[in-house]
């Protein structure tokens, strides 16, 4: 298990990164610096190394290997919906298995700590329960804040830019978090490595 745990670091690094990434991917796509086709396709190869780290770190436990191959279903429903050039169905399924997904790996990381840290442990089903409720607040808020530009004349293509800009604010926020809490998770598990050795 120790030797195991060493590798778990390696990986929960990776999602670290990995999140960074989305994060500026996110920042760069709002003011259209690149190309909403190229943003797209870095967010799907991001999410492919998702699937990839989710199922290196389900040994450690088995909410992992779930997330992964629901991340993996998601990644094609969205490659699908593209290429087929149809919405509705394919995308309400797979923002489904999105939270399912998130609410795995949230749990995941929250059981995994949770011999070393109930305080960590109980903050990452927190940060799950947040992001649900941002998600829902920001989806209302988005819908009337471009009801809202629409009825003031303000300029379609503006408002949107605006509104996207504002509302990705909250979402940073719980990607820093996300951030935070896996540092806190490697330095935990470092520590275990360190006592090894002291012993």
């Amino acid at each position: 298990m120790n030797e195991n745990r060493i590798d778990f670091t390696k990986w929960l690094r990776v999602l670290i990164y990995i999140a960074i990434a989305r994060i500026v991917n996110t920042v760069v796509g709002i003011p259209a610096f690149i190309p909403t086709a190229i943003t797209a396709w870095i967010s799907r190869i991001l999410m492919a190394l998702m699937v990839f780290a989710m199922f290196k770190l389900a040994p450690a436990n088995d909410r992992y290997k779930k997330t992964g191959i629901q991340l993996a279903i998601v990644l094609i429903l969205t490659i699908a919906t593209e290429l087929l050039n149809t919405g509705a169905v394919l995308t309400l399924i797979a923002g489904i298995l999105s939270i399912v997904a998130e609410y795995q790996e949230y749990h995941g990381h929250s059981e995994l700590i949770e011999e070393k840290d109930h305080q960590l442990s109980g903050k990452w089903t927190s940060l799950f329960m947040w992001s649900i409720v941002i998600g829902l607040i920001l989806g209302f808020a988005s819908t009337a804040a471009g009801v809202l530009a629409a009825v003031a004349g303000v300029d379609t293509e503006t408002a949107a830019l605006v509104i996207a800009a504002v509302m990705m604010i909250p979402e940073y926020i719980i990607d820093i978090f996300y951030i935070l809490y896996l540092k806190k998770m490697i330095a935990l598990f470092a520590e275990d490595k360190v006592s090894e050795y002291d012993a």
